[in-house]
């Protein structure tokens, strides 16, 4: 069976339900563009402290990039808080690159955001549930 093929209306409606949003963009992006426009402002605040701060060799801009782009995937796609994001940042980069020396980090992330995002109902679509 699958989404256009099947003679099982509740496994087709089931699938559908799965994939509805991505064919209503304006709804999906309405709850991400708060979050990132109020991250884009707060970046220029941060990037001026760093560079205020900054040594000799100035802004590390390649970290702060990477940074605020994983900061802009938990934030506002997945609905992360800010606490979790600031704990996560850093070490699911490592363990991208791998360098993280904990091997398990990215699969325990995974599942814990897997579990904050059923759980915000600002995030939460009809399958959410089934997938948690």
């Amino acid at each position: 069976d699958s989404i256009i093929s099947t003679q099982n209306n509740q496994y087709w409606q089931t699938q559908r339900d799965h994939f509805v949003e991505i064919f209503l963009p304006k709804k999906s992006l309405d709850k991400i563009f708060p979050t990132s426009l109020a991250r884009a402002q707060r970046c220029c605040d941060k990037m001026e402290l760093l560079r205020q701060k900054a040594g000799k060799y100035g802004v590390q801009v390649h970290d702060f990039f990477l940074h605020e782009a994983q900061a802009q995937l938990q934030l506002a796609l997945f609905g992360m808080d800010e606490e979790f994001m600031e704990r996560t940042n850093k070490p699911i980069r490592d363990a991208f690159a791998g360098i993280n020396p904990d091997m398990d980090f990215a699969k325990d992330m995974c599942l814990e955001m897997l579990e904050k995002v059923g759980s915000n109902p600002q995030f939460s679509v009809p399958s959410e549930p089934d997938v948690v």
